[in-house]
């Protein structure tokens, strides 16, 4: 097999180039263009290259997403200057392959993730799970890195397009699915075809196996939002909320997208973990001063969990965190599939001294016998009611009410759902503790959050008698 020399380097970004300097930019050929450690195209210039290419004909793309399997043992076992070198020596055969009737350009994603959009030469059809099998045998043979002569193995995912309905992030992803099932298979090619890659089933599959490659890399991330006392304006406390920015499609899959999937499987648990111990290492590493408490989500599945309380214990006693800083979420439907077990739970956490409060307050259980039997902290009434507070009658009446029963029986009454700068003030009125809501801070990385809080406490003006 010929191998020419065509290395992708800012001087190969030609294309980009001239579609940008048409646009009056003046910016230098493969500026913010080029992964400093390979001189392979960035994701910013995948996407640029992508978005160029969105009115091809049917069929005529080929993107395949490539991991080397087990790298991580190249960076534990030689350290990770000889990974960099593994990935610029997989960069430089990369660059250097020269499919039959296509035109390939070569991109880093990140880590050990390449990505190789292929483009077939006009009037000339592509074999491409052959074409690519050409590539990883070659990528197979041994290279030199760091004295070792190190032979690699490859999983590689391929999606042909551009299909109706493609966008960048639906051709990233099909080619991701497609290498997990390469590697998922033992093989080191799968081409993932359009007709399969939209079907429920696929898609539950796809995201079983992402879900479990996150769990296992620690993909997810946590953001916070304040909740505030609307009286003192002072910052009472943070709500931990999971965030996952997916490794290959760059966008942040939204919480509606992965969360339910995860409450309805056994992967529930080590991601609540994972939230958990988290959050109160966050908590552990701010000043003793502010004195804040966290609130983390627990479901059904987690409230029915006999390692439950001995999890908690271990990690609170771990970070060092008081008790009585952590305070746990729980939907009133948590309740329902076995209410005994859930009040002993609950009793337990308060033994401990964890607090609970009952989520989405008002949209649940219908009884309010748990209220007087259970030790709550707090309700945070549910934003279907707050939202719409200044022009439904019968939402500010129930918002009202919330506030006095909460009271009455000893507890907080937290408002969330606060969108509208304009709700903070009735609110206060009303006499709810604490308020949480995208008119006093959005869901941020922590010191954010703690910035956008300081700034609303310094810029809101209340007039509560």
């Amino acid at each position: 097999m010929q191998h020419l020399f065509t290395l992708f380097t800012p001087l190969a970004l030609a294309e980009l180039d001239h579609r940008v300097n048409a646009l009056g930019t003046s910016r230098r050929a493969g500026e913010g263009l080029v992964d400093a450690l390979t001189n392979l195209g960035n994701r910013s210039a995948l996407y640029d290259a992508l978005q160029a290419r969105s009115d091809l004909p049917a069929g005529t793309l080929a993107l395949a997403v490539l991991d080397i399997n087990h790298f991580h043992e190249i960076n534990e076992q030689l350290g990770h200057g000889a990974g960099d070198e593994t990935l610029q020596a997989v960069a430089a055969r990369i660059a250097r392959w020269n499919p039959m009737a296509a035109t390939p350009c070569a991109y880093r994603l990140g880590g050990d993730e390449f990505v190789i959009l292929c483009q077939a030469n006009r009037g000339q059809a592509c074999d491409w799970t052959a074409q690519f099998e050409n590539l990883v045998a070659w990528l197979n043979e041994p290279m030199q890195v760091s004295g070792h002569a190190l032979s690699l193995t490859l999983s590689v995912g391929v999606a042909v397009g551009p299909v109706a309905g493609d966008s960048i992030d639906s051709l990233l992803w099909r080619a991701d699915q497609a290498k997990r099932l390469a590697r998922e298979r033992g093989r080191s090619v799968v081409l993932h075809t359009p007709s399969h890659a939209h079907t429920p089933q696929h898609r539950d599959l796809s995201l079983r196996a992402d879900i479990r490659q996150a769990v296992a890399q620690q993909q997810f991330v946590l953001h916070y939002q304040p909740k505030v006392c609307p009286r003192l304006r002072t910052l009472v406390g943070l709500e931990a909320l999971i965030r996952w920015p997916h490794p290959v499609t760059g966008r942040e899959v939204q919480p509606a997208e992965f969360i339910p999937f995860i409450e309805t499987t056994a992967y529930i648990h080590p991601v609540t973990q994972w939230v958990l111990n988290q959050a109160l290492a966050d908590l552990a590493s701010l000043p003793e001063h502010l004195a804040l408490s966290v609130a983390v989500n627990i479901s059904a599945k987690n409230l029915l969990d006999e390692r439950l309380v001995p999890k908690i214990a271990d990690a609170l006693e771990r970070t060092g965190v008081s008790a009585h800083r952590l305070e746990l979420e729980l939907t009133e439907s948590s309740f329902l599939s076995s209410p005994r077990f859930a009040r002993e739970q609950i009793e337990a956490l308060a033994e401990l001294g964890v607090r609970v409060s009952i989520d989405d307050f008002g949209t649940g259980f219908s009884s309010l016998s748990y209220l007087q039997d259970l030790p709550v902290h707090a309700i945070k009434v549910d934003q279907i009611f707050v939202r719409p507070l200044l022009d439904t009658p019968r939402s500010a009446t129930i918002a009202r009410a919330a506030v006095e029963l909460a009271h009455a029986l000893g507890m907080q009454a937290v408002a969330e759902g606060v969108e509208r700068a304009e709700l903070i003030e009735p609110l206060a009125a009303m006499g709810y503790d604490a308020l949480q809501g995208f008119a006093i801070a959005r869901p941020a990385a922590l010191h954010d959050a703690l910035a956008a809080a300081r700034d609303w406490a310094q810029t809101s003006p209340l007039r509560i008698a």
